[in-house]
């Protein structure tokens, strides 16, 4: 490590001056910055509050949405910079990682378990649900479709409704992929 100090603003994988990748500095940099936004909403919507309400419930839903993408972002890089470090010769598909299934199953192949060994039952059902959302919010602007019903089991939505992220969702999928990431930085 050369110790330089410096901002990013997005996603950046390597230090501009020495070329150092660091994945796990990064995931838990991305981390820590969805926590402060999620953190600060109660003081954003009070400020937005002051021009319109519905200004500052439009912001806040908002911010919470991209939140969530930003974990599923976050987690796949990390895996993708983890697993290429693990196993160079392996070719992975595009955004793997962004899809459970399709994730853990790279995993099982070079490691031998997966998440399915790693979470709780509970934990998985939720870290599927809550990935779900985000790829409902990322292709079909939170619409749900008979696939997400059919993938999820989730029956407290019709098709044609938008689906509802609240804070503690990004909280809990932060929690779910940090769970994660400490196991697969173990290996």
């Amino acid at each position: 490590m050369c110790n330089a100090k410096y901002a990013v603003i997005g996603s950046a994988f390597f230090c501009p001056c020495y070329g150092h990748n660091s994945a796990e500095e990064t995931f838990d940099n991305s981390i820590k910055k969805i926590q402060d936004k999620i953190k600060n909403l109660p003081i954003i919507r009070k400020a937005v509050e002051t021009v319109s309400k519905d200004e500052a419930e439009t912001t806040c839903r908002s911010l919470i949405e991209t939140s969530l993408g930003e974990c599923v972002v976050a987690f796949q890089r990390f895996c993708e910079v983890k697993f290429t470090t693990r196993a160079p010769e392996k070719n992975i598909k595009f955004n793997a990682f962004q899809n459970i299934e399709i994730g853990a199953t790279y995993w099982k192949d070079i490691l031998g378990e997966t998440y399915e060994v790693w979470l709780k039952i509970d934990e998985m059902i939720r870290l599927n649900l809550i990935f779900q959302k985000r790829h409902l919010l990322a292709h079909t602007e939170g619409i749900v479709d008979q696939k997400y019903i059919n993938k999820t089991k989730n029956i407290s939505y019709k098709v044609g409704q938008r689906i509802v992220i609240k804070e503690k969702d990004v909280s809990e999928l932060i929690e779910l992929i940090k769970k994660l990431v400490h196991k697969l930085r173990k290996v």
